[in-house]
């Protein structure tokens, strides 16, 4: 092959080479040219994305804020041994009522009854010896020093007998309020230490609970009496009064604290309870409501889908008071607007949309 037939074999691949890139190029700018819209088009397989919608309508609303609280009992205790001891009985019934002062579990006191007996008795006598020592006084048989000797170890004496009874009021643990005991934790014949806990006791006649607010509703907590809670899955609305209100704003979560008690005495609700409390604050007569799944939140803003001449438009709203289902609408809605509340992740703006449904 001559010089002249390498060139032209050479130049003819460089324009080859050339051409195909060019076609590369124009192949992939035609595929950049793909709306969105039709992407999305073509990836749903639908000409019109089937929604449903609800007329935007003025509404009267009593805002009502929610907070989580917790069922406490009016008065609840762990009941532990002040000593060590054998266990002797346990006059108790499990999940059993019983009333303040009710002797429960009594610890072996064999050794502190001889010693309470024989305090007894020499108190008994060291007060005979003090009567006719101060007899001995008055009439000027003994000394001054001799009467304070007795009287002294008279003193000592009932301080000793004192310690013994308050020996054996130890070995007995009663019940220190009226009130439901719970499970016991021990048996008799066993041996416990301050450590072991007998069982729990529970006065829940009278049931309190606890939860928290926002620091921008301390006011409204202030000017009210009573709130409303409700134990899911049950609907029903109990009263609270207010108890008390922690005297300053928590640093972490920004809420106040606060303490309401209502009366248990059917006994329906138990302690610890998950609860859900309500505070009504002002009532508004010309507010939007739309169901908190319309509303779509990004990095900026919050935004709502609109029905309007077949396809959806985006528009940006305000937002103000929620609840569980439903956020108020500040600005960016008209009445009569149709809202889109379904459908709403495979929405974009100008997407053509069709009805299926239109409520309110």
């Amino acid at each position: 092959m001559s010089k002249i037939q390498k060139r032209i074999v050479i130049w003819s691949l460089l324009v080859l080479i050339i051409v195909v890139l060019i076609l590369n190029k124009f192949l992939f700018n035609q595929n950049e040219a793909v709306t969105p819209e039709i992407a999305l088009k073509g990836k749903l397989g639908l000409k019109e994305v089937p929604v449903n919608a609800i007329l935007a309508r003025i509404s009267d609303v009593n805002k009502s804020v929610f907070s989580n609280g917790t069922l406490l009992a009016d008065e609840s205790v762990e009941l532990r041994p002040e000593i060590s001891g054998k266990i002797i009985s346990i006059n108790f019934i499990e999940s059993g009522r019983v009333r303040k002062g009710d002797l429960l579990v009594k610890l072996n006191d064999h050794d502190l009854i001889p010693q309470l007996k024989k305090a007894e008795t020499r108190l008994k006598l060291l007060e005979l010896t003090e009567q006719r020592q101060k007899l001995l006084l008055d009439k000027q048989g003994i000394s001054k020093q001799d009467y304070d000797i007795s009287l002294a170890e008279l003193t000592g004496q009932r301080a000793e007998l004192d310690y013994i009874k308050a020996m054996i009021e130890k070995t007995e643990i009663r019940a220190p309020f009226d009130g439901v005991v719970g499970l016991r934790n021990i048996s008799e014949g066993a041996y416990i230490t301050p450590a072991n806990v007998i069982t729990t006791l529970q006065k829940n006649e009278f049931l309190k609970i606890d939860f928290s607010v926002p620091q921008k509703f301390s006011n409204e907590i202030k000017k009210s009496k009573y709130l409303n809670f409700r134990v899911p899955p049950d609907t029903t609305l109990y009263t609270i009064s207010i108890l008390g209100i922690e005297p300053k704003v928590d640093e972490m979560t920004r809420t106040i604290k606060v303490r309401g008690k209502f009366n248990n005495s059917s006994y329906k609700l138990l302690p610890g309870s998950y609860a859900e409390v309500y505070l009504e604050t002002e009532s508004n007569n010309n507010t939007f409501m739309i169901p908190s799944i319309a509303l779509i939140p990004d990095l900026e803003s919050e935004f709502v889908y609109i029905y309007s001449q077949g396809k959806a438009t985006k528009r940006n709203v305000k937002t103000g008071f929620r609840n569980v289902d439903m956020i108020e609408i500040v600005s960016g809605l008209n009445v009569g607007d149709t809202l889109i509340t379904s459908g709403i992740m495979q929405l974009r703006p100008g997407i053509p949309v069709i009805l299926k449904k239109i409520e309110g």
